[in-house]
């Protein structure tokens, strides 16, 4: 819509311009006969219309520039958000630590966060309010906060001298797994909403 909105104006500018062109040109006093008024007015269009081709073909450049970048961020968000859910299904295996997870997801989330404000403003404008964007910031918040405290039980367990410490630790996965479940899912619904929105901003 704002690039129908740009270039509409612009058509509109163009149009007027040669109206008024034509307007003054014919009723000046001082341009003498038609022929002279018809020269007059050809040569003011041919120089309008450059203008107005030179400024098309620059705003037609600039929007194939912001689509590339539009495009690189998306795949990269894309890859991000990918990079979470890995690292999640990682997490649930029995020989991966919950404090490498956790630090993991910590890192990844911030990455994202500073991905989706970094293009807040110019690429991807209104990233931050839309719906299915804080919505999958908070999936990924709980998720983050039910590792931490699952990762606090999986140390607490470590420090411990129980025979039965694997037994513990496989019931603590077992449990973070559960807590998560829910929330893990519905981001998948979630994220391909987000990225149907990212996919609609492209071409702005």
């Amino acid at each position: 819509m704002r690039i129908k909105i740009k270039y509409l104006i612009t058509w509109i500018i163009f149009i007027l311009s040669i109206f008024l062109l034509g307007y003054s040109i014919i009723y000046r006093e001082w341009i003498q006969g038609l022929d002279k008024k018809l020269t007059y007015i050809l040569g003011s269009f041919s120089i309008v219309f450059t203008i107005f081709q030179y400024v098309i073909s620059n705003l037609k450049e600039k929007d194939r520039y912001l689509s590339q970048l539009r495009v690189e961020e998306y795949r990269q968000i894309r890859l991000v958000i990918q990079e979470f859910i890995n690292t999640v299904n990682t997490g649930l295996c029995d020989n991966t630590s919950l404090v490498v997870t956790e630090n993991k997801l910590m890192n990844i989330k911030n990455e994202l966060s500073v991905l989706i404000r970094g293009n807040n403003a110019q690429l991807f404008p209104g990233i931050m309010e839309q719906d299915s964007s804080k919505k999958l910031d908070t999936i990924y918040e709980k998720i983050l906060l039910e590792t931490s405290k699952a990762r606090k039980e999986y140390q607490e367990m470590l420090d411990t001298q129980s025979v039965a410490k694997d037994f513990a630790i496989e019931i603590i996965k077992m449990n973070w797994d559960i807590r998560i479940r829910t929330d893990f899912k519905e981001s998948f619904g979630v994220r391909d909403d987000f990225f149907r929105y990212l996919q609609s901003l492209i071409l702005l």
